[in-house]
Formats: C-alpha cells, structure tokens, sequence
C-alpha cells in the first residue's frame, strides 16, 4: 500500500493513503473519466451506451461497477470472440514480464487451505471465494450467465 511522509521531512511516521480519502475520490474520479471517455471514443467499438456507478468499500478505496452496451454488430456472441478479448491464463514471464509480475502479485488468490486456517478468505473450513476453481480447458458459458475461462 502506498504510504506518504507526514511532514515531508522523511521522518519515521507514516500515513496510509486511506487516510487521504479527499485526493484519493479525486484521483479515482480523473481515472474514471478518462476511462469513460476512451469508451466513448470506440475502445470496444461502437457503442449504445454505459451505466455505472462508484461504490466506496470499507477502507473508504472506490470503484466502479461499469456496464457497456455494444451495437448489434459488435456484441459478443461465441466463444471465440470472448477468448479473443478475456484471458485466464498467467502471461509468458519471459515476453511479457512486467504483466508477469503484476498479475502474480497483485491478481492471484493468497494462500488458503488446511494449512493457512487463518487466511481472511477461510470461513468454516472453506475458502469464501470458491477456490480452488475447477480447471477448464477451454472456455466454456456458464449455466448462471457467467462464462467459465479456460
């Protein structure tokens, strides 16, 4: 997490960024825009229009929950399109290192299980989370509307 000098003399104490609530709903929101406006200007194509809405969480960070309308002809409508957008499976690290490391650091499940019972996901035994997820060799729609990655 990223911490700040409290008095910008370098002392030893130290401030969270969830202690700067003010610029970090500013920072977010000059993101969110031009998010936005790089939707609008054709990044997944043509579209009809977007919803959203900015939620905060408990320690005060924001997000987004985003949903985009496509024209007809750019809808997602087989599983080749979908694989041709999403992928589920971790970067080479020998051509793609910087991804690499960002989604080993910052996108894979902590360790959980038997041998971590005191992992924040564990609850009665099992990870809340529902993994392990079972393995797909390839992508697959689901029977709750979600697709299953390969």
């Amino acid at each position: 997490m990223l911490k700040f000098d409290a008095d910008n003399q370098g002392n030893a104490q130290k401030q969270l960024v969830t202690d700067y609530p003010d610029i970090v709903a500013r920072v977010f929101n000059e993101k969110k825009d031009a998010l936005l406006a790089e939707i609008k200007k054709g990044l997944f194509c043509a579209i009809s229009g977007l919803v959203y809405t900015t939620e905060f969480q408990k320690r005060g960070l924001p997000h987004v929950h985003l949903l985009i309308f496509l024209q007809t002809p750019f809808k997602i409508r087989d599983l080749v399109h979908v694989n041709s957008i999403v992928s589920a499976k971790l970067p080479d690290p020998n051509l793609h290192s910087n991804l690499w490391n960002a989604v080993t650091e910052l996108m894979l499940h902590n360790l959980y299980g038997a041998t971590y019972p005191n992992a924040s996901c564990m609850q009665d035994g099992k990870c809340s989370k529902q993994y392990p997820m079972p393995f797909n060799p390839e992508t697959q729609f689901g029977n709750n509307g979600y697709p299953n990655y390969a």
